[in-house]
């Protein structure tokens, strides 16, 4: 067992127990939360300062290469109330569509300079996938979406969570063998219109009204600082499966 995998060890037990969360924090606590605000503060240091040009260069290789993609969650939210970027973000979100993920798109974003830095997969991407890529230290996370499953309205795209009885991503790998899949069920199409962002437009699916609503409430137009990823229906555990887990 590595220092890392004792130190993931530590902070479980010490969210179960007072007594060892007041004698470890010294060494957990404190190295834990100043290398995750270092972390932060990075990422929103390299978005404030070349977040829209990433934004721009990436939409330039998808749409002369024929690909589409929209814009997605905060990112589309931002984009239709603000048009630019929410204040808090540090990163963007995408979707593409499942069947677009190929490997020629991949060798267009390498080639352009995109390091792809982690993947997660559900059953070899057949049922779920989200590649995170990076150029000049911002992230995009390119959220692919899937048919509804039997039974169900919506497609879906996955987000991956630890399990429970863990605390870190790289814990509930070690544990688990990955991290756990939620479909997040939401009305979707496929058609696009762009639409002015700070100094140039990007792509968003043509019903963004309606899955806005849908995932952020109907009056998603006003900002809310209290607004919080609470208990959906539409948000759905898949505890039968594992994402795997694969950083490059």
């Amino acid at each position: 067992m590595n220092i890392q995998n004792i130190i993931d060890d530590l902070r479980l037990l010490r969210a179960k127990n007072n007594f060892i969360k007041k004698i470890t924090e010294p060494f957990v606590g404190g190295m834990g939360a100043r290398k995750q605000k270092r972390v932060i503060d990075k990422l929103k240091e390299n978005f404030n300062k070349n977040g829209l040009n990433v934004l721009k260069y990436f939409d330039d290789i998808l749409t002369e290469n024929g690909y589409q993609y929209s814009l997605a969650f905060g990112t589309m939210l931002g984009a239709v109330r603000e048009h630019g970027f929410i204040k808090h973000d540090a990163d963007i979100d995408t979707f593409m569509w499942i069947e677009d993920r190929d490997s020629n798109l991949f060798c267009l974003l390498k080639n352009a300079g995109f390091r792809i830095t982690h993947t997660y997969s559900v059953d070899n991407d057949s049922l779920g996938c989200e590649d995170t890529i990076e150029y000049e230290g911002v992230q995009i996370d390119i959220f692919y979406i899937y048919p509804p499953i039997i039974g169900r309205s919506h497609s879906y795209c996955c987000d991956f969570i630890v399990f429970s009885d863990c605390l870190t991503r790289m814990q509930s790998v070690r544990k688990h063998g990955g991290l756990l899949p939620r479909r997040i069920e939401i009305p979707i199409v496929k058609d696009l219109v762009r639409i002015p962002f700070e100094t140039h437009s990007f792509p968003i699916i043509k019903n963004a009204h309606e899955f806005l609503s849908f995932r952020y409430g109907g009056n998603y137009m006003t900002p809310d600082p209290n607004w919080a990823n609470g208990p959906n229906p539409y948000i759905i555990p898949w505890p039968e499966k594992v994402a795997i887990y694969k950083e490059y």
